[in-house]
């Protein structure tokens, strides 16, 4: 099996490079066995040139992020190549695609609602302290994810997003409990939650604005809204943040397509691996081999 990886441009990595490189490796490592071929590529080189001889593909793992490196991706795709995440459950990730498709699902996410930056003086939101979060894309710089205690400082959030070009953004409820991270692969193959640390920073090396540490959780709701959040948006290799309320109810406030995995990352690995290889025997056996 010819098995192509393609690594995330650093510009989509901010202050995560590191992370996410040391995840790309690792799938590597666990996916090929010693009749495949494994070639890597990073995301730029891939949107620009592509690769030689685009036949000999049967599956590609990657990270990508950008609209050029997609695009080829789907190609591959409508080719019969297996493709993991797939070009669409990447772009259902962006905040403001994911926010319209999460609407009405029965799951315990956070309030949340897309706004348009440049009318501002249209957005009927009422409801402080919250998050200001850049809807195009996950976060690229610091100021793409802000805290705003009132609406003087929410409408400043979003005119500064405006003044750079960004068009649409997310207002989301601002949720008070225990921050947690979670990891998934493939619905039930693979799920992973375990609590801030009471040191963390945030990415940006700016403060969490929740409690921190450990607190009961109920951990099977959890596992069955992210479940159900990959599902809707198709998305096989994801993870992201979830508020535990006093009460025990985890709260999601952040899903992302392939994140670096950091506490469980051989576990995650070997996870996507498999995933792989099952998914391109289905191709096979479906009749959606690559040239097809």
């Amino acid at each position: 099996m010819f098995i192509l990886g393609v690594r995330r441009e650093n510009i989509f990595s901010p202050n995560r490079v590191e992370g996410d490189r040391a995840i790309f490796e690792t799938v590597g490592r666990c996916v090929t066995g010693s009749e495949d071929m494994l070639f890597k590529i990073d995301e730029s080189e891939f949107a620009l040139d592509g690769v030689r001889d685009e036949t000999m593909i049967d599956a590609v793992f990657h990270m990508c992020r950008s609209d050029k490196a997609l695009e080829r991706l789907e190609k591959l795709e409508k080719r019969g190549v297996t493709v993991i995440n797939t070009t669409r459950s990447v772009l259902n990730c962006r905040r403001s695609t994911q926010v319209r498709l999460l609407k009405g699902l029965d799951v315990s996410f956070a309030g949340s609602v897309v706004v348009n930056t440049d009318n501002r003086s249209e957005i009927n939101w009422n409801k402080y302290p919250c998050w200001v979060k850049r809807g195009d894309s996950h976060s690229l710089e610091k100021d793409d994810v802000c805290f705003a205690v009132d609406k003087s400082s929410c409408m400043a959030a979003l005119g500064d997003m405006s003044g750079r070009g960004i068009t649409e953004a997310v207002l989301q409820e601002h949720v008070e409990g225990h921050i947690l991270k979670f990891y998934g692969v493939g619905g039930d193959r693979m799920f992973y939650h375990a609590f801030y640390d009471m040191n963390v920073r945030g990415k940006f090396d700016d403060g969490i604005h929740n409690l921190t540490g450990p607190v009961r959780v109920d951990a099977d709701r959890l596992r069955k809204d992210c479940s159900a959040v990959a599902s809707l948006l198709d998305l096989d290799v994801y993870g992201g943040d979830a508020v535990v309320t006093s009460d025990g109810r985890a709260v999601i406030i952040d899903f992302n397509d392939w994140p670096s995995f950091g506490a469980c990352r051989e576990q995650a690995a070997r996870a996507i691996a498999a995933l792989i290889r099952e998914k391109c025997g289905q191709n096979e056996q479906g009749g959606e081999k690559k040239g097809s």
